[in-house]
């Protein structure tokens, strides 16, 4: 069944590019990119045998999606990506990591979108943000009830090469992959009073993916963003699950406060252990976890040009309970060449999940319409709870530049050396657009207050 689903959305793939290519689309957006990481960890002493753990990718990805295809209000969406892992398969015979290739549609679908149809459908493979999920072999159907409500349903199956996470053997991507469901989505805005609500609610049935958890459930998903005049605003996500067993697997709400001098932000986040696997620390050693945390800051505006800020965190791991606190206060002032130049500099203590640690931060940043370059350096000392201590540095650079309305790319360096190990981290992402909408994000002002 798998393969032929695979079978028809390669044909739609194929007859969107050549539909483009050919100039029926009466109108077209697009975008080709290429993106390489490298990233190598180099220990002091052996670690499970291995004294090194490095990662190396490179990824190409087209985007395009056309308008008015066989009549007015139609259209097409296609998105082809390839990943060239230089790591990335496992030799069980020689106990070898080798070179892998991967090619994947991400998206190929005809379309009636509901920004000009009243009563509107995608049939292909898509991508259905209304419900969390990235990939969707079928069809989805609904209908604008005004100008602020539209309510739809979807149904289809799951691609297993496009939903499963690269951390799963290919070995182990048996599932059930039938999903379907409903939403609503409401979204009101009141200029005047600055009063916005934007609502997502959905019921569906999808497979999860995580570490050790492989179950299609059924689950309730909802975004939400309302602004409640000038001085509040309150943004929600929430991922529950309601069948198997009842749980909440992803969460995060936050509540902004506005006043002239002051910002208050707050938040409540848990996140899965795939999700902690992916964002962790580079020095982190721990195994991922759900996570679930409490932070609050507070910035100040003392004058035009500088501003002071101070941050409470507090987190905890499910798997083990360990907990971090984290406390930091810093500074930050632009008022320098007209305004481009940025500097900050932060200090912190942080009850760490297994250490005790102390650390300094000092960044700057600067801007132009077509550039921006920005720097950090950090130096921590790690008190562990062994009674070792560590005392880590860490140099980030950073580069991006827009050197048209259609080519934009950016560059990241990362070092970080301590007592163990050595980690260096190189990543690049060049991006090319054309169509009627390729547009610049040229800056022409330093960030506001309420932005930093």
């Amino acid at each position: 069944m798998n393969a032929e689903v695979e079978k028809i959305v390669a044909a739609i793939g194929v007859a969107c590019l050549s539909l483009a290519t050919k100039g029926i689309a009466a109108d077209y957006t697009g975008q080709v990119r290429l993106g390489a990481i490298n990233s190598q960890i180099r220990y002091s002493e052996p670690i499970q045998g291995e004294e090194s753990n490095d990662i190396s990718i490179i990824s190409t990805r087209l985007f395009l999606e056309g308008e008015d295809l066989f009549s007015r209000r139609d259209g097409f969406v296609l998105d082809l990506r390839d990943k060239y892992d230089f790591f990335g398969k496992a030799n069980s015979e020689i106990l070898s990591l080798e070179s892998s290739n991967e090619f994947i549609i991400r998206q190929a679908a005809y379309k009636k979108p509901w920004e000009v149809n009243r009563g509107y459908y995608t049939v292909g493979r898509f991508s259905i943000p209304e419900a969390g999920i990235i990939a969707n072999d079928g069809g989805e159907y609904g209908y604008r009830l005004n100008r602020s409500h539209r309510v739809g349903g979807f149904i289809g199956i799951a691609p297993e090469d496009v939903v499963t996470p690269a951390s799963v053997s290919p070995d182990e991507r048996g599932f059930d992959g039938n999903q379907g469901g409903i939403y609503s989505v409401y979204k009101r805005e009141n200029a005047g009073r600055m009063d916005t609500t934007f609502m997502i609610n959905t019921l569906a049935q999808a497979p999860s993916f995580e570490l050790d958890d492989f179950v299609n459930k059924v689950y309730y998903y909802h975004q939400g963003i309302f602004n409640l005049g000038f001085k509040h605003r309150v943004s929600s996500y929430v991922n529950f699950d309601v069948m198997p067993s009842a749980s909440l697997r992803r969460a995060y709400v936050t509540h902004g406060y506005y006043l002239t001098k002051f910002r208050v932000r707050s938040s409540f986040t848990r996140i899965t252990a795939e999700d902690y696997r992916l964002k962790k620390d580079i020095r982190d050693d721990l195994e991922p976890s759900t996570l679930n945390a409490l932070k609050s800051t507070v910035t100040q505006r003392f004058n035009r040009d500088l501003n002071f800020t101070y941050g409470l965190e507090y987190a905890q791991r499910a798997a083990d309970g360990l907990s971090r606190t984290e406390l930091e206060v810093g500074a930050t002032y632009r008022g320098m060449l007209r305004r481009r130049l940025s500097l900050g500099a932060y200090y912190g203590q942080r009850d760490n999940f297994e250490s005790d640690d102390n650390y300094i931060k000092l960044s700057t940043r600067y801007y132009q319409n077509f550039y921006s370059l920005s720097a950090a350096y950090i130096m921590e000392t790690e008190n562990f709870d062994t009674g070792d201590t560590l005392n880590p540095q860490t140099i980030h650079l950073d580069f991006a530049f827009y050197t048209s309305d259609k080519l934009r790319g950016s560059t990241s360096y990362i070092l970080s050396t301590a007592e163990d190990r050595t980690v260096t981290s190189l990543m690049f992402s060049l991006g090319y657009q054309f169509g009627k909408e390729s547009t610049s994000p040229t800056r022409k002002r330093a960030m506001s207050f309420e932005e930093l």
